[in-house]
């Protein structure tokens, strides 16, 4: 076998590693656009393997096989090398167009990843000198986008930003991606504090480039102008629940960003969520709140070049909110009452008088002495007269709702843990029955008025409560 794969070496080695080479150095050049040199990289290692075991199994096929090994192992090689070069920084380009800035331009000449960059950075530099003038009248630019985005039309030779992001628009709208991409990065070099832009530039970059690649292109816009507006929408490109703490931390920073409070009431609304809790439904009210009462002070419309867009979100914010305050459980999701109730029970009694022969089955227990009767199980032999005798035991039951889906209920009655009894499970509640024994008096005031203690495990695994309860009977 050893002579069989030299053999092949010598007549294709130089053909397979030329494929091989050919291959890398491709797939290293389109990774901005989906990681092959990773996939063909494990996808040829396992391939090599398989066929290098089959050379060994398979002998009579040792001379079809040997070519597609070589062919395999070649391609693994030199996906491998490209491979273990892209560092973490280097992952979204590749190693190429991080070290040869030919293959760099290449990139940016068919609209990969680097374009972006290289053209923020480009325009950055011609526009930077103008913007301090432009920008001291945020509300001009409002108005003139309203007036241009009136029209369907490309805006010839643009120079201010408004015309700039009326021309994104337009030019994504027609698939003309390239010049879109373009149009957006001389709208952002005028480092304005607005926010549908990004909103709507990183859904676009989410479909040209991949969430990962979207958060590089922020990651170097939030590098070079470390802006709140650019922070805030670095972060909308996380997942959650990472996107949720940085909202958090990120409003904890800048208090009066009012945008922050929407995107925050979001990450907890049933959109999002799916199946709400009654925690996530409290955290999204009280954002949607606090949302509600900054607009009013600080104001909403400052942060918008679309005035229209920020309409919506204040129409949705009021209607959630609204729809949020009528659900009364979100304070107190847990209800209680409980009610009084008698067991009957019989015990069955043996006559079986002291004194007597214990054969005679004709003796009879006269009541002369107390233990002449002798308490059996029921289908226990009795040979003489039997009696029953009906008594009754007390007990309380206490009936709780919870208003979400739940598990592993707690009762505290006194500071005691009661014993659930039954445990129903409905699509969006959760009920359950505890029962406690009454006193012997079989009082009906025992334990009416009487506080518990209630807490519980929610969908999401997060222990809620204890809440408080008066029981009313």
């Amino acid at each position: 076998m050893k002579t069989l794969i030299i053999d092949n070496f010598k007549k294709t080695g130089s053909l397979f590693g030329i494929i091989g080479l050919i291959g890398g150095t491709v797939s290293d050049i389109l990774q901005p656009l989906f990681p092959f040199v990773s996939y063909i990289f494990f996808f040829t290692s396992i391939t090599s393997i398989l066929l290098f075991l089959t050379l060994f199994l398979a002998k009579s096929l040792q001379t079809k096989i040997i070519p597609a090994f070589l062919c395999s192992f070649f391609i693994m090689f030199f996906s491998g090398i490209f491979y273990f070069f892209q560092g973490e920084q280097k992952q979204e380009k590749g190693f190429l167009a991080e070290t040869i800035p030919l293959i760099s331009s290449l990139q940016s000449s068919i609209g990969l990843l680097q374009d972006d960059i290289s053209q923020i950075k480009k325009t950055t530099e011609n526009i930077e000198e103008t913007t301090e003038q432009i920008v001291t009248k945020l509300d001009e630019i409002q108005k003139e986008f309203s007036e241009i985005n009136k029209s369907n039309g490309i805006i010839d030779n643009p120079t201010r930003p408004e015309q700039f992001y009326h021309n994104a628009r337009i030019q994504e709208l027609s698939g003309d991606y390239i010049n879109a991409r373009k149009s957006y990065n001389s709208y952002f070099a005028f480092k304005l504090d607005f926010i549908d832009p990004h909103l709507r530039y990183q859904t676009f970059l989410k479909i040209q480039e991949g969430r990962a690649g979207a958060r590089e292109i922020y990651s170097y816009l939030y590098n070079n102008d470390p802006r709140p507006t650019v922070e805030y929408a670095r972060i909308l490109l996380f997942d959650a629940p990472l996107r949720t703490n940085m909202l958090k931390d990120f409003i904890e920073s800048n208090p009066d960003f009012v945008p922050a409070y929407y995107e925050l009431s979001r990450e907890f609304s049933e959109d999002r969520k799916g199946l709400q809790t009654l925690s996530d439904k409290r955290s999204e009210l009280k954002a949607l709140q606090e949302f509600s009462a900054l607009k009013d002070q600080v104001g909403l419309l400052k942060y918008f070049v679309d005035k229209e867009l920020a309409a919506k979100w204040i129409e949705k914010s009021e209607i959630l909110t609204l729809k949020l305050k009528q659900n009364s459980n979100l304070l107190m999701p847990v209800s209680a009452t409980v009610s009084y109730y008698s067991k009957q029970h019989k015990r069955l009694f043996c006559c079986n008088p002291m004194y007597v022969d214990q054969e005679d089955s004709n003796a009879t227990c006269t009541g002369r002495y107390k233990n002449d009767w002798e308490q059996i199980s029921e289908g226990q032999i009795c040979i003489r007269e039997t009696k029953e005798e009906i008594y009754f035991t007390n007990f309380w039951e206490i009936s709780v709702q919870i208003d979400e889906q739940s598990s592993d209920p707690v009762i505290l009655l006194e500071s005691e843990i009661q014993k659930i009894e039954r445990l129903k499970e409905l699509n969006n509640s959760t009920e359950f029955i505890s029962t406690v024994r009454a006193g012997k008096d079989g009082k009906a005031n025992d334990l009416e008025g009487s506080i518990i203690s209630v807490g519980y495990t929610d969908s999401r695994g997060n222990k809620q409560g204890p809440y408080e309860i008066i029981l009313i009977n």
